[in-house]
């Protein structure tokens, strides 16, 4: 069987950036094909040709009393799949003005072909190059309100952990970066090698949304003004039950229509809009509350209790009763048995 190609990717190593993230990514991409194949006695197979890069010679600053020293120079790159922006500081501003090489560079590696991922503030790097431009984004929920302003064509989507669109991906917090590898791991390789490469490196497999530390946001950054009409409209009715074709109707169009609009605005579904709504409010209750799970499901807008387990399952990785064991406030507070 002929061996698979392997995926050129480069790392950025950035002036003020967190070392973190971009270890993490070199790390787990790094490995795939490797760990897991050391484990079972077979001969490496590597998936990816993981190299760091930097705009300058020698070692880079960085937070905390830590410096990194890229492989290569930027200039000596010949040709790259994916590059990765790491996190930097919360001053975007600063970041922008510290890397602006990196920035031509990334804009000049995506004019060929190539994807480029970024995580947490990296985000801002990513947006400030132009590509970002009206397509969805995400990035750490701290920082949202500061990037809207300073890319108010971007479509920041601050609950999802991680976005994509077109060979551009976005992943939360600082430690979204486990998360990005994996979904790049699956992107790349399909899902049984991110699997294994989960497994191998005994981390969990890619969490789908941003998890209880946000500030629930309110409806998107978009142009369409009856698309948001209709968000609010859901933030404040998501626990009732409703149809879509009603509410299209209520907004004067059809639910084809609705279903094409929202998407072209949100980059999701309304149902998944909806979905999103639910779990987060869901999550609220679980964080802070004494409702039992099943009330939680009914409090939220479910009737099946089966389904919203496993919704919730998929939206956080966690059952409802594990969250409320490691997130739930209350219950650390008051002592009750969990």
């Amino acid at each position: 069987m002929k061996p698979a190609p392997v995926t050129r990717v480069t790392v950025l190593i950035l002036e003020g950036g967190l070392p973190s993230t971009a270890v993490v990514i070199t790390d787990i991409l790094g490995s795939v094909g490797v760990i897991a194949s050391l484990l079972d006695g077979t001969p490496p197979a590597p998936h990816f040709q993981v190299t760091t890069a930097s705009a300058v010679s020698g070692k880079i600053s960085a937070p905390f009393s830590l410096s990194l020293t890229a492989e290569k120079h930027l200039d000596e790159i010949e040709g790259t799949d994916l590059v990765v922006i790491p996190a930097v500081g919360i001053d975007i501003d600063r970041a922008v003005e510290q890397n602006r090489r990196v920035l031509s560079w990334i804009q000049v590696q995506h004019a060929r072909g190539a994807e480029i991922a970024a995580v947490c503030t990296g985000v801002g790097l990513l947006a400030a190059t132009g590509l970002l431009d009206n397509r969805p984004a995400t990035s750490h929920w701290g920082v949202i309100k500061a990037y809207r302003k300073r890319f108010p064509r971007v479509r920041f989507q601050p609950e999802n952990l991680i976005t994509e669109s077109e060979g551009l991906y976005c992943g939360g917090g600082v430690y979204s970066a486990l998360d990005l590898s994996l979904y790049l791991v699956e992107r790349y390789c399909g899902h049984e090698v991110a699997l294994e490469t989960a497994r191998s490196l005994v981390i969990q497999p890619p969490r789908i949304w941003q998890s209880s530390y946000a500030i629930p946001e309110a409806p998107f950054n978009h142009g369409d003004d009856r698309i948001r009409d209709i968000e609010e409209w859901m933030h404040e009715h998501y626990a009732e039950s409703f149809r879509f074709e009603e509410l299209a109707a209520r907004y004067g169009m059809s639910q084809r229509s609705l279903d094409r609009r929202f998407r072209e605005a949100t980059g999701i579904t309304p149902l998944n809009y909806l979905h999103a709504l639910r779990i987060n409010a869901a999550k609220r209750h679980l964080e802070t509350g004494t409702k039992s799970v099943n009330e939680v499901c009914y409090a939220v807008g479910y009737e099946d209790i089966p389904f919203f387990r496993k919704l919730f399952v998929r939206h956080t990785s966690l059952t409802p009763s594990n969250y409320r064991k490691r997130f739930g406030t209350y219950r650390i507070r008051s002592g009750l048995p969990t």
